[in-house]
């Protein structure tokens, strides 16, 4: 199959979600996806496990952030506040380049959907990080 260099460019376009000008691992898995599970459906089982290697590979820095964001040190924070310390961890990864970031925009949004918040609105965020840990079940 022989594509001439605009339509390449062109595709690569539209797969570039993030608007960074690069197009991620992430962002082509994204793209091959059928349009009816791209983002209103259920994530695709590799996203979804590289939405939580991210999280387990960082966590340390996950926890940091989280916990310089919970000023009164209850070791519980909330959606917007769980998203921002996402948003952080995934800045400090990939550094300026946005096209490094590990995470989308879209997989941080619906990882913290997904995520069950107490009915005071509030995440104890120890236990959201060790969740991410992968255990040994035979």
């Amino acid at each position: 199959l022989a594509l001439e260099p605009a339509s390449l460019k062109e595709l690569a376009k539209l797969s570039d979600f993030d608007g960074s000008g690069f197009v991620s691992y992430v962002e082509i898995l994204l793209a091959l996806q059928p349009t009816d599970t791209t983002l209103g459906g259920h994530l695709r089982f590799d996203l979804f496990e590289q939405i939580c290697s991210t999280v387990w590979n960082n966590a340390q820095a996950l926890l940091r952030a989280l916990h310089n964001l919970d000023p009164e040190k209850r070791m519980k924070v909330d959606a917007e506040t769980l998203t921002k310390a996402l948003h952080q961890l995934n800045s400090t990864i990939g550094g300026d380049s946005r096209a490094k970031r590990p995470l989308l925009k879209f997989q941080i949004e619906a990882l913290v959907n997904h995520v069950q918040f107490g009915e005071d609105g509030l995440l104890n965020y120890n236990d959201f990080v060790d969740a991410f840990q992968v255990k040994d079940c035979s």
